[in-house]
């Protein structure tokens, strides 16, 4: 690989760093948010294609969002990590994950 070819590389990633740290966690201000502290369990009966409206009515209103563009609705764990929800066209629920303590990323259902 040449010298042009790495410094495109490196400025890349640095791109993607820099839109990285521009995805903040959502504030309290930002939703109306729910204080109660979830288990995994209790997220079984959430399917792909619910409407936003469908989780809000079975698991209340998330406890906040993250990102910048693209938002997703959390909702905190009692161990410290937390569900994320992405609602796409029509408000339609396309992607579901966990995020550890450690910010490690699961996908748990995705259409």
């Amino acid at each position: 690989m040449n010298r042009k070819s790495k410094f495109k590389y490196c400025l890349f990633y640095i791109c993607i760093f820099m839109f990285m740290q521009g995805c903040t966690m959502g504030t309290e201000d930002d939703l109306d948010s729910n204080e109660e502290k979830f288990t995994l369990s209790d997220f079984t009966e959430v399917e792909i294609g619910m409407t936003y409206d469908d989780v809000v009515k079975l698991m209340g209103k998330p406890t906040g969002s993250a990102g910048s563009g693209l938002v997703w609705q959390t909702y905190d764990l009692e161990d410290g990590s937390y569900i994320r929800l992405f609602f796409g066209n029509e408000e339609r629920l396309v992607s579901m994950g966990i995020v550890d303590t450690k910010g490690r990323i699961f996908e748990l259902r995705k259409h």
